[in-house]
This record gives C-alpha cells, sequence and structure tokens, in this order.
C-alpha cells in the first residue's frame, strides 16, 4: 500500500494529495499559470474586453492562445449565477477548449449547442441525483463521482471515454442490491480503453464487503484507491485480504494504536517507500524503527484540522533513510523543533507555523520549498542548496544567497523583502508579487539565462549579463533593464 493515514482533501478536485516542490513559475511555460485566469472571466464582458488583455503582454496572450483546459476548477465564484455566466463565457471565448470542467448542475444550464462545441468534460462534486442531459454528454465524460444510492441512475455503459471514477459510499452498502449494484459498475470499468483510476470513499465497517467485490476483478491496468473513514483495530484484519497489486489505502480518521505498526507496512518497501501520516504520528516512538526498517525515502506529514497543537520536539535525526520531507498544514501554539536527518535532499513546508529547524544548515539539501509560512524569522539555508522557492512567507528585508550553489531561485508575495544578493551560480531567477523589492544585487556577476519578473513595481533599474536569453517583465517600472540593447542573446524578451 502506497499511502497510509492520510487526511482528507480540502480540494475534492483531485484523487490524492501530492506536494509538487517544482515551482510553477519555473516551468518552461509562455503562459500564465492557469489559477490567474479565473480571475480574469468575470470581467470579460465581450470579445473588445478579451483582446484587451490578450494584448497586455505576450504571456497574456499566450495564456489564452494554449488553454485546453477552462479555468473552472479554480474558480470561488459561490452564487449559481454568476458561475453559470462565468461558465458560458468560458466556452464563448475561450475557443481553444478541449477539456471543460464543471459540475452536474452547471451541465443543466449549458445549450446543446455548447454542449456540442466541446470535446471532453471533468464532472466535479459528487452527483445525487441524474442530471437531464447527463446522457447526452456520456460519451464525453473522462471524469466522474457520485453518491451510492439506487435512485442516481448513472449511464456507466455509455461513459466509454472515462479515465477516472469516485464512488462515495455513503454509508449504502447494507442497502438491497447493493452488491449487485456495484458488480455491474466494477465489471463495466473492466471493458474501457482508457480508464485507469478508481476511488472508493467508505467508512471502515463498510471494508469487508467492498473488498470482497473488488477481490472478483483483476485490476492490472487500474489504480483502485480507498479512502477510509474511521478505520478501528478490528477492521484491520480486513485490508489482508486485499489482493489488489494497484492499491492505495489512505486513512482520512482512525483509532489505532498499536497496529500502527503492523500495518501492512511491507508492501510500503514494495511500492514507492512512500509513507503519508498525521502529524501527530511523528510523536510515536516506533515511527523511526519503521522509517529505517522498511528504506522509506519519502515522509509526507498532513494535520486534519486547522487547530494549533501544543508545542512539541521532533527529532528525526537517525532516519537515515529518508531523502524527502513534506509538512503541510501543521500549527504550533509555540515554537517547535524539527531536527532532520542529514541524508534529506528535498526540503518542502506548506501551511505551517512556529516551526524551527535547529540543523537545517548541516543538511546537504539540494532543494527547498516553503509556502504560506508564518513566524519565520530567519532561514539558515545550506550552501548545497540548488532550488529554492519562497511562497507567501515573512522574511527579514534583505536575502543574501550569494554562498549558497543556488541555480533556481522562486520568489512570490514576500512583501518585506527589500533586497536579494543573488550567487554567481544562479540560472533562473522568478520574483512574482514582491512590491517592497527594490533591488536584486550582483546579478550582473552572474550567468543567469532566465529572469522572470511580475509586479515588483519599486524595483530599481538594473543591468543584466549578456548570458540572458528568456525576459519576462510585467507590471514593473518603465526601462527596467538599463542595457537591453547589449542582450544579444534573447530568444523570448517579453517585457
Amino acid at each position: 500500500m502506497k499511502h497510509l493515514f492520510r487526511n482528507k482533501q480540502i480540494n475534492e478536485n483531485s484523487f490524492y494529495s501530492s506536494l509538487n516542490i517544482q515551482s510553477p513559475t519555473l516551468q518552461q511555460t509562455k503562459g500564465l499559470e492557469i489559477v490567474y485566469l479565473m480571475n480574469i472571466v468575470p470581467y470579460l464582458e465581450n470579445i473588445s474586453t478579451l483582446l484587451t488583455f490578450i494584448f497586455v503582454s505576450r504571456k497574456c496572450f499566450h495564456s489564452v492562445k494554449r488553454l485546453k483546459i477552462n479555468p473552472f476548477y479554480s474558480c470561488k465564484l459561490t452564487n449559481t449565477k454568476e458561475r453559470i455566466k462565468s461558465l458560458k463565457k468560458e466556452i464563448q471565448y475561450f475557443v481553444g477548449i478541449e477539456t471543460f470542467l464543471c459540475d452536474s448542475e452547471m451541465i443543466e444550464k449549458l445549450t446543446t449547442e455548447q454542449i456540442d462545441k466541446i470535446k471532453r468534460f471533468n464532472l466535479y462534486g459528487k452527483v445525487i441525483y441524474t442530471a437531464p442531459n447527463l446522457i447526452q454528454i456520456a460519451s464525453k465524460i473522462t471524469y466522474f463521482s457520485f453518491y451510492v444510492d439506487l435512485d442516481v441512475q448513472i449511464p456507466i455503459q455509455k461513459m466509454v471515454n472515462l479515465k477516472k471514477l469516485l464512488i462515495d459510499m455513503n454509508g449504502n452498502t447494507e442497502m438491497v442490491f447493493f452488491t449487485e449494484y456495484i458488480i455491474e459498475i466494477f465489471a463495466q470499468l473492466q471493458s474501457f480503453q482508457f480508464f485507469h483510476s478508481l476511488v472508493i470513499e467508505c467508512n471502515g465497517i463498510e471494508l469487508k464487503k467492498i473488498i470482497s467485490i473488488l477481490n472478483k476483478f483483476e485490476w492490472n491496468k487500474i489504480r483502485v484507491i480507498i479512502k477510509c473513514f474511521d478505520l478501528r483495530e478490528e477492521h484491520i484484519t480486513w485490508l489482508n485480504e486485499l489482493k489488489i497489486n494497484n492499491r492505495i489505502i489512505s486513512c482520512y480518521s482512525n483509532e489505532l494504536k498499536s497496529s500502527f505498526v503492523k500495518l501492512l507496512v511491507l508492501p510500503l518497501y514494495d511500492a514507492s517507500n512512500t509513507l503519508t501520516i498525521s502529524n501527530d504520528v511523528l510523536q510515536y516512538r516506533n515511527l523511526l524503527s519503521i522509517l529505517n526498517l522498511y528504506w522509506l525515502v519519502r515522509l509526507d506529514c498532513f494535520e486534519i484540522s486547522s487547530l494549533q497543537c501544543p508545542a512539541c520536539r521532533v527529532d528525526l535525526s537517525i532516519a537515515n533513510s529518508l531523502q524527502e520531507f513534506n509538512l503541510t498544514n501543521t500549527h504550533y501554539l509555540q515554537p517547535s523543533c524539527f531536527i532532520l536527518p542529514t541524508s534529506l535532499k528535498t526540503i518542502t513546508f506548506t501551511d505551517c507555523s512556529n516551526i524551527t529547524l535547529p540543523n537545517l544548515a548541516s543538511i546537504h539539501l539540494s532543494s527547498f520549498s516553503i509556502k504560506n509560512c508564518s513566524t519565520v524569522q530567519s532561514l539558515f539555508l545550506p550552501s548545497t542548496l540548488t532550488f529554492l522557492e519562497i511562497r507567501n512567507t515573512p522574511l527579514k528585508a534583505s536575502l543574501n544567497l550569494e554562498l549558497i550553489q543556488l541555480k533556481q531561485l522562486s520568489i512570490v508575495q514576500c512583501s518585506s523583502l527589500e533586497s536579494i544578493i543573488v550567487p554567481s551560480s544562479i540560472q533562473t531567477i522568478c520574483v512574482y508579487w514582491c512590491d517592497s523589492l527594490t533591488t536584486i544585487e550582483k546579478i550582473f556577476q552572474t550567468t543567469v539565462n532566465k529572469l522572470d519578473l511580475f509586479h515588483c513595481m519599486r524595483l530599481k533599474p538594473l543591468a543584466l549579463p549578456i548570458t540572458v536569453s528568456q525576459l519576462y517583465i510585467s507590471f514593473c517600472q518603465n526601462s527596467l533593464i538599463n542595457n537591453i540593447t547589449q542582450l544579444t542573446n534573447l530568444t523570448s524578451p517579453l517585457y
């Protein structure tokens, strides 16, 4: 089993969480991140306003031209009328859209002409009733989710292009004809050419029946993910009956104590050498023996709630197998000390507070990412670091990276940052929404290849080395680059 003790996702649009330490701002793309486009859609009143946006910069142009999936999944509009209005605009103005993301409520509001323009549908939000035009789009659906209920008639036979399916058992495993109902769905999935992921949400008490049905089928080309709530000691033996090769068991809530160590740990080694736990398990004395015994290389820690926890001391220094450590949504009342193993290569902190890392400078890290973290006073970064990402995290006014072997730097929404001193090794610099930033020092002494600056209004003019080949500048002061005519290697200047 790849993941144990996983916490419930805030975003229901994904099957399971994965922490991607690669910053979107460092990807080789000429467009804006799609998440920004969802803020633009409500203001598009006609083709003229769309053209105005497109010609703000080449980056805006490419973001619209290359858009294949509408930005609905990031939309925060709660008013149904406004959401429908935005969806219709997305169909009208973003003509390159191939996959349309929406929920079943929105589908009912689309006309036949609008539906015909779309090649594929990803329906998010669990279906609780059969929408009138669900059959009409069934063959175009690639992602679908629903609650188990005999009153919900799902045209599963017509969903021939389905790739992912989420089924919420909804506590209905004891209903009449449940077994026949689920077997019919599972049998149909086996025949779909593109289908690859089945997600089942259930309670611990429902595991026995679900596993017995799963074992009736071969799932060699299909990943089966069981998201389990309220897993107890008496349910553990049922997991031993799970004979599916491509399986992931994740626990959103559990009352396990003694079974934590013996909960089918061996398959962890056979899978991805990854363990995912809630952060309170960091206090278990047996955790270190599990990490070392099965040579786990990655540890992901999550907190189910957003409540603050008592201060603690976590010592993982002897877990020498670990190469990657990710901590998410973890907040402490008082500063809490994390002593990490020196074997780590990658560390990611997301939405955390009151965490201290006394031995960070002695770890031979290559990648360090910190996002939306508060109470960070200073960072003593190791000199081996090649990738650094800091997002929406308070920093001191000056960030001196001169003695670090950094190649890629991404800084987003650090409002207190006034100056950066970059090392000679730097290759890529991306700085977004740093309104107080005035200087990037020693950049002329580097061999930087890519510079991406967005909304840094106070940044003073820069002299760049001739090695710069990619230059992207938006919403900064005019004439920011004072030696632009000398940059003869530019292949994609956007400013």
